[in-house]
């Protein structure tokens, strides 16, 4: 299950990858596994992906973008619009590592914000993309299931669409454990995102050759 929502995600990002003139406009970095409560209350597996804008005629090039799907074909963009975005998010995530020790060395429940940032949404529903009116609220909160794990929660203020005003970004919550934190930090570092643009780059480069 978590290979074909991986694949699902992967797709969502690639479709968009080639502009009408073959250059890239983003690159799918990696994803980890996440959750969101369904419908009847309980834990569905999620694949939260990683991203980086790299088209030069983006006036987002070089952001990052946090990528996931519902249950209902819906999928989800967040783009962390500048480096102050980016490290702010990471240090969130840092925190969250920091306290999740914390409570778990004194064997104590916790629910505590960590940090509220913002970021700039997109989603595709119906088949048709939509971009936010502003920016969504996104929010860092621990929060314990029981004295002995502590989920990092990823919540996001409702924003209605550019295109529709009827229609809103409204994705609910996200769930993740420390091992799948330490995962999306590993994918946030600088090194792991440059050899994945360059390696996508390269190939971009080799089929602009092949079918000239």
């Amino acid at each position: 299950m978590k290979k074909i929502l991986t694949l699902i995600i992967s797709i969502a990002v690639l479709n968009l990858q080639i502009s009408a003139s073959n250059e890239l406009y983003a690159v799918w970095v990696g994803s980890v596994e996440a959750k969101r409560i369904n419908t009847l209350g309980y834990f569905k597996n999620l694949s939260l992906s990683v991203g980086v804008i790299v088209s030069a005629d983006s006036p987002n090039k070089d952001a990052m973008m946090l990528i996931f799907a519902d249950s209902y074909n819906t999928t989800y963009r967040l783009i962390l619009v500048n480096d102050k975005n980016y490290d702010t998010f990471k240090s969130g995530l840092k925190k969250y590592l920091e306290w999740e020790a914390i409570a778990t060395r004194e064997k104590i429940s916790i629910e505590k914000e960590i940090m509220i940032m913002s970021a700039y949404p997109e989603w595709q529903w119906g088949g048709d993309w939509y971009t936010g009116s502003g920016y969504s609220s996104m929010s860092l909160r621990i929060l314990s299931q029981n004295t002995t794990r502590h989920q990092l929660v990823l919540g996001f203020t409702e924003v209605e669409s550019k295109q529709n005003q009827f229609i809103d970004f409204e994705p609910g919550y996200i769930y993740l454990d420390k091992e799948e934190v330490q995962e999306l930090l590993n994918l946030l570092d600088p090194t792991v995102i440059k050899r994945k643009i360059d390696e996508a780059q390269a190939e971009q480069l080799r089929k602009n050759e092949l079918f000239k």
